[in-house]
């Protein structure tokens, strides 16, 4: 590239100014559909009455016409004061952030009160030009602002934001912004930067243009037209991301004129997405794609993609994305070449389960995804997770899992259905039996504890006798209790039931006691509530008359040992 071209100042080279019809394209395409009922206070003088009147004047932003309304309490959505207008068609209260149609012109607006009025009140559209300049293509995107002011005004108004001029072997970036945390500048020029990265990305708001503005440009055999053709309406239509990569690999062009430009776009995405990463700003992309995997000095598409020419019909007829074409690939590195029924089935695998199957279960995943598909046609709920569970349940059971009966058992969620119930009865017999060791264990602590039994004043209160017994307060008493026998059983804790005398089967309060210190840790009622001022003063007895029982017990036990 000659001195020149280097120094060349593409700030003059770019018009600064948009095609004439961009704004009314925006337009009509309702990307700009917005407007607002500017409302504040107001006097009105009445020349008739000659009296001053506080009303709300409102003044909308689409017709520009204006009125004085009543003025009404109402909480706001987007703030301002808590007060609005009532709608003299309706009769309806509108406030600030409601949505509601103009009185005067009868569109649709959102009411706004001044104070609550900000640069976020407007509506941006985004979009990108096609234009040559001195054989240079130029893609030059614009920020088109529709914005409202208090006094009802608006306007749109359009700037200059990102473009991009494509040599034949570079591209050029230039701005009309500054970023600044999160203040945007624009400048209403263009500013060139030294470093080119596609920052515009996707471009699905692409203003109409013709093809014929390729021929003779710097890019003329890009076959950009096609490109954005395949990609529409797809997070990979980027056509900076793709122009570039075309200046580096022409024989590019011919993927996309023979179909799969799609396909490229997709691979070009993936990767650009990869190199990126995540900042206070947002998600910033990294370096222009290289696709270093596939073999551009080739000239042939199916060659191009590592792909015989039948494969490579295969690959458009089917549709394959970028991740099936991966796969394919990486299958065929290992020798295999897959039908389309065997690709499909193992790309509903996924990448990652496959290599597990293979490496780890050592199984042929092409069989497993055929089995699959086989299941799934008996039952929907068929897959890898539900083979996995019937593998893992079959062995807790005891059953050899080489039988191909249960490896690969003829239906396979009726064999999954008859592990879980099996299962569930090993679970339950397993349950019974520490329920049984536990209930034992709760029983010999009840009679441990059961000198602590009394009653008084129409109150008793006894230890828990039994497992069910404890199950039954939790449950009447809809409180966490019954998970406490294994503490019982451990003799960590020690549960009593306080009960009145007359209904002494009926709950009432259930009381955990500390040994130890012979002190109450917590005293419940149903649902956990607090103690009754009659339960208190009974707890307090209570403790008076087991603290006695227990040095009682202690001195007969001192006076045992003195004797022996």
């Amino acid at each position: 590239m000659s001195t020149m071209e280097e120094q060349r100042n593409y700030e003059k080279l770019i018009p600064e100014e948009p095609p004439a019809g961009l704004v009314t394209w925006i337009v009509k395409k309702g990307l700009l559909n917005k407007e607002l009922l500017v409302y504040k206070m107001d006097t009105v003088f009445d020349p008739l009455t000659e009296v001053s009147e506080r009303m709300v004047k409102v003044t909308c932003t689409s017709c520009h016409q204006h009125g004085y309304f009543s003025k009404i309490e109402k909480e706001c959505r987007a703030g301002g004061p808590a007060f609005g207008f009532v709608h003299p068609e309706t009769g309806e209260a509108i406030g600030s952030g409601k949505h509601c149609l103009c009185p005067f012109c009868g569109g649709e607006a959102e009411a706004r009160h001044v104070s609550a009025m900000s640069q976020m009140d407007c509506v941006e559209a985004y979009p990108l030009t096609v234009a040559k300049v001195e054989k240079r293509l130029v893609l030059q995107g614009w920020c088109v602002r529709k914005w409202f002011e208090r006094d009802g005004s608006s306007g749109i108004t359009t700037w200059p934001y990102e473009a991009y001029v494509f040599e034949e072997t570079k591209t050029v970036r230039l701005v009309g912004y500054l970023k600044c945390m999160s203040t945007i500048r624009m400048f209403n020029h263009w500013e060139q930067r030294k470093a080119f990265y596609d920052s515009w990305g996707v471009a699905n708001l692409i203003y109409p243009w013709n093809k014929r503005i390729l021929n003779g440009s710097t890019v003329e055999n890009s076959k950009l037209d096609l490109f954005l053709r395949a990609t529409k309406g797809t997070e990979f239509a980027m056509p900076v991301t793709y122009l570039r990569f075309w200046q580096k690999h022409h024989t590019a062009e011919n993927l996309v004129m023979q179909g799969a430009g799609r396909l490229l776009g997709e691979m070009m995405e993936k990767e650009r997405h990869a190199s990126g990463s995540y900042s206070y700003y947002g998600y910033t992309y990294g370096k222009a794609p290289l696709l270093k995997e596939l073999h551009w000095k080739e000239a042939r598409p199916s060659k191009i993609l590592g792909l015989t020419k039948d494969e490579f019909h295969r690959c458009l007829a089917g549709q394959w994305n970028a991740e099936t074409y991966q796969f394919y690939i990486q299958r065929k590195a290992e020798g295999r070449t897959l039908n389309d029924s065997d690709l499909f089935a193992l790309i509903r695998l996924g990448a990652w389960n496959y290599e597990k199957l293979r490496q780890e279960d050592h199984l042929d995943p092409i069989k497993v995804a055929r089995y699959l598909d086989k299941q799934k046609a008996k039952d929907t709920r068929a897959g890898l997770d539900i083979l996995r569970d019937t593998w893992r349940m079959g062995a807790a059971l005891g059953y050899n899992m080489e039988n191909p009966d249960f490896k690969a058992p003829a239906h396979l969620l009726r064999l999954h259905d008859r592990f879980m119930e099996e299962k569930a009865a090993a679970e339950a017999k397993k349950a019974a039996a520490a329920n049984r060791k536990r209930d034992k264990q709760i029983k010999k602590r009840c009679k441990e504890i059961e000198r602590f039994a009394w009653e008084a004043d129409g109150l008793l209160i006894r230890p828990v006798k039994d497992l069910a017994d404890l199950n039954r307060e939790g449950t009447l008493q809809h409180h966490c209790v019954a998970t406490y026998a294994r503490a019982i059983a451990e003799g960590r804790s020690a549960i009593f039931l306080i009960r009145h005398t007359d209904t002494p089967e009926h709950p009432y309060f259930t009381l955990e006691l500390d040994e130890k210190k012979l002190t109450v840790r917590q005293n419940r009622g149903k649902h956990n509530c607090d103690r009754t001022p009659e339960v208190e003063a009974f707890e307090k007895e209570w403790l008076k008359y087991i603290r006695q029982v227990a040095a009682k017990s202690q001195r007969k036990k001192q006076k045992k040992e003195n004797a022996a």
